[in-house]
């Protein structure tokens, strides 16, 4: 039986990490996109007023949010894997806002096999969940600042690993023609345990970038570098071009593409994105379309409510 258990373990973990990225590190669920704005934008949004969806790209970009702000997003992974992501965020007056967020992977349900893959007749599933507290506040005019913790757990059978992990994020309002910078470290923690005490180390991340809507043109332009301890320097490049009050339109391309690449027709399209934003009367809608070349695409739908 825990022969068994560690091929399992070893082969699921393998597929996990490449459907979600390449890496070395554990705890991918921590490197997933969340919302679909973001997600159309290629990630470049550490410089950029994400919303709640700031609990994932940049803790500080909380600080903008007036009132209260929910979102839901929905994400059809590769390999018939589901994830999903809802986030609820208040603003206390003079104090600034908080956020809470719980981001699920669920990778189905698998048949056990023995060494000799013999089915023995009994079923399993997998899963990660991430559960995160935020807060952010505008310290002035020119500089908002914002931190969350993070908790993520992961079950493969009756096995579970998990981890603790904290975020720290600023944003820059510079007095050239409103551009803005990020800067943020995130996954900063440990591992609390591990898949039969083996304990992976958690996805340290550094991220850069700035954004910038252009003078004349209806167009916010965003760039980004980021770093992760196991990784190149990946840059990441979005725009959203604002068509009317209600519809955007939103392109992006990450570097990261370049993993994905297998020598085929559709390597071209690897990092790319695009997605469409509506807002009406406090409603936002956001869908988003990921390209991961040869290995299929990704989409997201999200909704949202201001109020």
């Amino acid at each position: 039986m825990l022969k068994r258990t560690f091929i399992t373990i070893t082969i699921l973990l393998s597929i996990c990490s490449f459907a979600i990225g390449q890496g070395t590190t554990g705890f991918e669920l921590l490197r997933s996109e969340v919302g679909g704005r973001g997600a159309a934008m290629a990630g470049a949004m550490i410089a950029v007023e994400s919303g709640i969806d700031g609990l994932f790209y940049n803790p500080a970009a909380l600080g903008a949010i007036e009132n209260r702000r929910v979102d839901v997003t929905y994400l059809n992974h590769l390999l018939d894997i589901e994830s999903g992501f809802i986030a609820y965020g208040h603003r206390v007056e003079n104090v600034g806002v908080f956020g809470a967020g719980l981001n699920y992977m669920n990778y189905g349900v698998f048949h056990e096999a023995t060494a000799y893959g013999e089915l023995t007749g009994s079923n399993f599933h997998a899963a990660d969940f991430l559960f995160t507290l935020g807060y952010g506040r505008k310290l002035n005019e020119t500089i908002t600042v914002g931190g969350s913790f993070k908790y993520i757990n992961s079950e493969i059978w009756d096995v579970h690993a998990s981890a603790y992990a904290f975020d720290l994020g600023a944003m820059i309002y510079t007095p050239f023609d409103n551009t803005k910078l990020g800067i943020g470290v995130f996954n900063i923690g440990s591992a609390l345990n591990g898949f039969y005490d083996y304990e992976d180390e958690l996805p340290l991340a550094y991220k850069v970038g700035f954004s910038k809507p252009l003078a004349h043109l209806p167009l916010e332009i965003a760039l980004q570098l980021e770093k992760y301890r196991d990784s190149d320097i990946y840059l990441s490049a979005g725009g959203e071009f604002t068509i009317s009050e209600m519809l955007r339109l939103r392109l992006g391309w990450s570097s990261r593409g370049g993993e994905q690449q297998v020598d085929s027709d559709k390597d071209i399209f690897a990092g790319a994105s695009f997605g469409l934003g509506f807002q009406t009367s406090g409603v936002l809608v956001d869908y988003s379309l990921t390209s991961m070349g040869e290995l299929g695409t990704m989409t997201r739908f999200s909704i949202g409510g201001v109020f």
